[in-house]
């Protein structure tokens, strides 16, 4: 006899298929052992569940990479990034200070009981460094080795 839910065949007087487990039918429309047989119901397949899953790690791992990229396109993972000291007129009674983040610089003089504060861009290419600010524009040196950001006869080293 063949099972009639998966056609495999099925040895007679098998209560159930044992390739797919349905009820057997027995001759005369009753299931084998005499007992009515329950409709059999069997979810339908969610074929999408695991195509929905990729799509949705590949959205998410596309959204990470244009991030990191936007990122360190505007030098925020850069280690040039922080707080730069200038110390040569300390003597003077002078502090000199560039804090750099990206592409943007903001320089700090106290001097004489007043504080003055410049902003502007700063533009890293290599070892050269350009600074712009209220339309003009100064190029200086940057060291990795020491850290350090030369303009102007001034050199700020990163704290």
């Amino acid at each position: 006899m063949n099972c009639p839910s998966c056609g495999n065949q099925v040895a007679d007087g098998s209560a159930n298929c044992p390739v797919c487990g349905a009820p057997l039918m027995a001759p005369g429309g009753m299931p084998q052992g005499g007992a009515p047989m329950q409709p059999q119901y069997q979810a339908a397949p969610q074929g999408g569940g695991k195509k929905t899953g990729l799509i949705i790690g590949i959205a998410v791992a596309a959204v990470v990479v244009i991030a990191l990229i936007v990122c360190f396109a505007l030098g925020l993972f850069s280690s040039k990034n922080g707080k730069y000291v200038c110390d040569d007129y300390s003597a003077y009674g002078m502090e000199l200070s560039l804090e750099v983040k990206g592409s943007k610089f903001t320089m700090t003089v106290n001097a004489f009981g007043e504080t003055e504060t410049t902003e502007g861009t700063i533009k890293f290419k290599g070892d050269k460094v350009e600074l712009t600010a209220e339309g003009d524009t100064i190029e200086g040196t940057y060291s990795k080795k020491d850290k350090s950001i030369t303009f102007e006869g001034m050199t700020f080293k990163k704290k």
